[in-house]
């Protein structure tokens, strides 16, 4: 297969500190305002962070959308309110959600990627590329939950209520990601 830039490297590259700072920050950003649209759960909130961590990963490639990711998570760590419902603080690294933060790093890794080795050129690739992104996201979260939840209630509390929203924000991604 050959060597395809994620999309980002195609529109800038010049690799210049300035130029990747931007667009690290540009995604940082992009994924905290995602994590806004949310809607309270019990342990784990339903949010928009997984679309924006996919759009960020497959424009921005493997580094640029880990630093994304990396920078969102250590802002939210500090205390910024970029988490879900303007949360932020050490805490929520070691709270119920924090299984899914550490996978977003995983899967933004993933998507990065693979983009830079051509898998989101069709559609059929991008979709399936992130589905086992989401796929690795929710391995991290429902281990990091199990400490929180009861075995019997894990999945219809980690998994079972985002599934639907996962799979329409992994379809307006699909779009988006190929759109050109």
């Amino acid at each position: 297969m050959t060597f395809s830039p994620a999309r980002t490297q195609r529109w800038f590259p010049a690799r210049t500190w300035t130029r990747e700072s931007v667009v690290i920050a540009a995604g940082t950003l992009m994924i905290a305002v995602f994590a806004q649209a949310s809607i309270r759960l019990p342990f784990v909130p339903i949010t928009g962070q997984t679309l924006g961590v996919m759009l960020v990963a497959g424009w921005a490639g493997f580094g640029r959308g880990v630093s994304s990711v990396a920078l969102y998570i250590a802002l939210g760590a500090c205390g910024l309110p970029v988490f879900a419902h303007g949360m932020g603080g050490p805490h929520v690294l070691i709270g119920p959600t924090a299984g899914y933060l550490i996978g977003f790093l995983v899967a933004a890794g993933m998507i990065g990627l693979l983009a830079e080795h051509g898998f989101l050129r069709g559609y059929a690739t991008t979709f399936v590329t992130l589905l086992a992104a989401n796929a690795a996201i929710f391995a991290f979260g429902i281990a990091w939950l199990a400490a929180y939840v009861p075995k019997e209630t894990l999945f219809a509390t980690g998994f079972w209520p985002f599934l639907p929203g996962e799979l329409a924000k992994i379809a307006i991604a699909v779009v988006f990601l190929r759109s050109r």
